[in-house]
């Protein structure tokens, strides 16, 4: 999940539509494109190194803008050690998590910031690629669950919202028990932010 914000936390940002015109400019400038790690915290995962296991992680966020409107996102996590809880110095183990993830701007909505103030936030959607190349005839049998073939080749999206505040990045995602209004957005930010670079 966190991965996903991020992504889906990975996690992410909005897009501001790209210009029109000749195919060889560049994209559009955008506000949220850049570099951001997000506050370290007590790690999700069980990865394990030499130099023992990894107890505290944060992720770096890379947006870069892209064409036809879109954010592409790089999402690495660097796990440290458990009696390293400001995630200083040389991370125990790196994940690069998903490549082909991209963020798109759907407009904007009415949002509250963890403090209470009221915003005007950007509604974006979140792409996670398919991994490709795994599809089968039939079905796909893991452990005893039975997926459809085509489960590796879908498309993950979903909905969230987005507000650069200074050098706070907060996003939200739908999902779980994440409070959303009747266009299936998030209504509001919880406490997870991203700190630009």
């Amino acid at each position: 999940m966190r991965a996903l914000f991020l992504l889906s936390t990975l996690v992410i940002a909005a897009s501001l539509t790209a210009c029109g015109g000749d195919d060889n400019q560049p994209p559009a400038a955008n506000p949220y494109a850049g570099t951001y790690k997000s506050v370290c915290g007590p790690s999700e995962a069980n990865i394990g190194s030499e130099a023992g296991p990894a107890a505290y992680s944060h992720l770096r966020v890379a947006l870069t803008a892209a064409d036809g409107g879109k954010l592409n996102s790089l999402i690495h996590e660097d796990f440290y050690a458990a009696d390293n809880q400001t995630c200083s110095g040389s991370p125990l183990h790196t994940v690069a998590y998903n490549k082909s993830n991209s963020l798109t701007l759907q407009g904007s909505k009415p949002a509250k910031l963890p403090d209470g103030r009221a915003v005007t936030a950007d509604k974006v959607i979140a792409e996670e690629h398919p991994i490709g190349g795994l599809s089968a005839g039939g079905s796909i049998h893991i452990n005893g669950l039975v997926l459809p073939a085509d489960y590796f080749m879908r498309r993950d999206t979903a909905k969230g919202i987005a507000s650069l505040q200074a050098s706070r990045l907060y996003l939200r995602f739908a999902g779980g028990t994440t409070p959303v209004g009747a266009d299936g957005y998030p209504v509001d930010f919880g406490d997870y932010y991203l700190v630009r670079q």
